[in-house]
């Protein structure tokens, strides 16, 4: 599992016009695992170093001010200009050269960081390290020691009385009073989520969007929309909620223990690896998974498990998981609809806790990306992919035949039979949903 590093070599003297960015004036090297973010070629004087000269006070200022937002919204499908200003840690450095990395959650136990080479002609330094595949994930008890000893590390070097030093000292006060107070911590979360600022007096009201939704429930729904959208998503889940112990039902018990977190691993390896052991388990047949769905997931299959054909956007169905078992219902408009979120629903009751009531959605949190994993590879294992294409790959006239057959999404079945190393014949992989941290 990697970690996030900011390496300070020392403090340096340097003439930059300003008193306060010059007392935090510091060589700066910042790595996540092995990946130095950075290490740069020096377009003046050639050669490459690993570290840069910067002051401090930008960035600690930043994470002061977006504290809950940055460390608490996850990534959703959707578009929004306004994320990366909250996220990536380069625009506050007031033009100063350095790297393009992001952070935002990946859910309660972790943190995506994120990073990218965007050329600056007129930059003195061109950053090297290349943007990873994906997002990697951080333990969130190892990365928030480190953003704030950043912090207060900053702060100790400004001069009692300045301006500067009142200012972060204000901020800083504010999350540390938040951080020790269960109540105003729980509240400035579920602020973060949204992207919203708890300080800000005329920011919504969010206890008036959470009525009558539990905490869980509330926290699934934050993750997933934005505020604009959280009054009709809320609405409609108290509704579908009161009804949903009339919907159909699922032996959890017969799952047995749900799968544990392994931040080792990605969300979708995570996903992959509880579906194998629980069709193993219940004796799965991986060479009929259309029936081996319906066998696994019962009236969830069909319309009687559809809680709506149109629900909120972000939402992909509800649970309620009580003592051994779970109700649920999904918001799907089609068989294959039906089939997939259904196994996602499935995913998510198993590792609820009995009594919660949990919303699968499109967030990129490790619990959702992880469902949906999961379901993928019910409704279209790829060891049964692979040895369909027989080594001759796949077409896309395949691709459409085999989730006729599987009564699976067209793109499932596309991205499981490249995951299982199916040569696919002319197809080109869509673009993949996930939007980065940032654009």
């Amino acid at each position: 599992m990697s970690e996030l590093q900011f390496l300070r070599d020392g403090w340096l003297d340097g003439a930059l016009g300003d008193a306060d960015e010059e007392a935090t004036f510091t060589r700066l090297k910042i790595q996540v695992g092995r990946a130095v973010l950075t290490r740069a070629f020096s377009k003046r004087g050639g050669g490459e170093t690993e570290a840069v000269n910067v002051p401090l006070l930008p960035l600690a200022s930043f994470l002061a001010r977006q504290w809950w937002p940055l460390l608490y919204e996850p990534l959703r499908s959707g578009p929004n200009e306004r994320f990366p200003a909250r996220h990536r840690l380069d625009l506050p450095m007031h033009g100063y050269v350095f790297p393009a990395v992001a952070l935002c959650s990946a859910g309660d136990e972790a943190i995506l960081v994120d990073w990218d080479l965007f050329e600056n002609e007129y930059a003195p330094l061109k950053f090297l390290t290349s943007a990873p595949v994906e997002p990697l994930q951080i333990a969130r008890d190892s990365l928030e020691p480190v953003l704030m000893d950043l912090v207060e590390s900053t702060l100790a070097r400004l001069t009692s009385g300045s301006r500067a030093h009142a200012d972060l000292a204000s901020d800083w006060s504010r999350v540390r009073e938040s951080l020790e107070s269960p109540g105003q911590s729980a509240y400035c979360m579920s602020a973060g989520r949204l992207g919203l600022d708890p300080y800000d007096p005329d920011a919504p009201d969010i206890g008036m969007f959470a009525a009558d939704l539990s905490e869980e429930l509330f926290s699934d729904l934050s993750d997933a929309t934005d505020i604009s959208n959280l009054q009709d998503a809320s609405q409609w889940t108290r509704g579908a909620q009161a009804a949903l112990d009339r919907f159909p039902m699922l032996d959890v018990d017969a799952f047995g223990t749900a799968p544990k977190d392994d931040l080792r691993i990605s969300a979708g390896e995570l996903g992959y690896q509880a579906a194998v052991a629980l069709r193993q388990k219940l004796g799965l047949d991986i060479r009929r998974p259309a029936e081996a769905v319906a066998a696994f997931v019962g009236d969830g299959v069909s319309k009687t498990a559809v809680l709506s054909e149109m629900g909120p956007a972000s939402l992909i169905g509800l649970v309620h998981r009580t003592n051994g078992v779970a109700h649920f219902g999904t918001v799907a408009r089609s068989a294959r609809q039906r089939r997939f979120r259904a196994c996602a629903a499935a995913y998510i009751a198993w590792c609820s806790d009995p009594g919660d009531v949990r919303a699968g959605t499109f967030a990129f949190t490790r619990r959702q990306q992880a469902s949906r994993a999961f379901a993928a590879e019910m409704v279209a294992p790829r060891r049964y992919l692979e040895e369909r294409a027989d080594g001759r790959g796949f077409t896309e006239e395949d691709i459409e035949d085999e989730a006729g057959i599987l009564i699976a999404p067209h793109d499932t079945v596309l991205w499981q039979a490249w995951r299982g190393g199916v040569s696919l014949l002319g197809v080109d992989l869509p673009r993949s949903a996930r939007p980065s941290l940032l654009e």
